[in-house]
């Protein structure tokens, strides 16, 4: 069994900080404003569009979970998860109507699991962690969502 998911990006509200950056670099002008400025916008101006690029993705096996986060096709960051280092799904709701899951681990950091495509990641996770007699936890909020879809 493996199953793959996608994360997204918040995109729109990235491309916007992207615009008023831009807009805000193009009307520098280099006399009478100090240099320092137009590097701290320069550096993060860099830092938002190379955010664009991020690629989230979630994949769950039989026996474990691995969670990978790319910039274009190289990888940065990837954290298998067996079983036994798992020590609790909890499944919360996120923002107005997503859901949304934390995987907590025994060492390191906890896996976020947000809107990931497709949607059906939540439901997955779910039957992984019965299937591995893994501890679940749903919050109140969850719960009601749950009731709604």
């Amino acid at each position: 069994m493996r199953l793959d998911y996608q994360g997204k990006t918040q995109q729109g509200y990235l491309y916007f900080l992207v615009m008023v950056l831009l807009l805000t670099i193009s009307n520098i002008k280099l006399d009478g404003y100090d240099e320092k400025y137009l590097y701290i916008q320069i550096v993060v101006f860099t830092f938002t569009i190379l955010t664009v690029c991020f690629r989230f993705k979630f994949t769950i096996y039989e026996k474990k979970l691995t969670y990978r986060i790319q910039l274009f096709i190289f990888q940065i960051y990837q954290k298998e998860i067996e079983i036994n280092e798992i020590k609790q799904i909890k499944f919360t709701r996120v923002g107005w109507a997503k859901k949304g899951a934390i995987v907590k681990v025994t060492k390191g950091f906890n896996i976020r699991i947000f809107d990931f495509e497709p949607n059906h990641v939540y439901t997955d996770l779910l039957e992984f962690a019965n299937n591995n007699s893994i501890m679940i936890f749903k919050t109140k909020d969850y719960l009601i969502l749950e009731k709604l879809k």
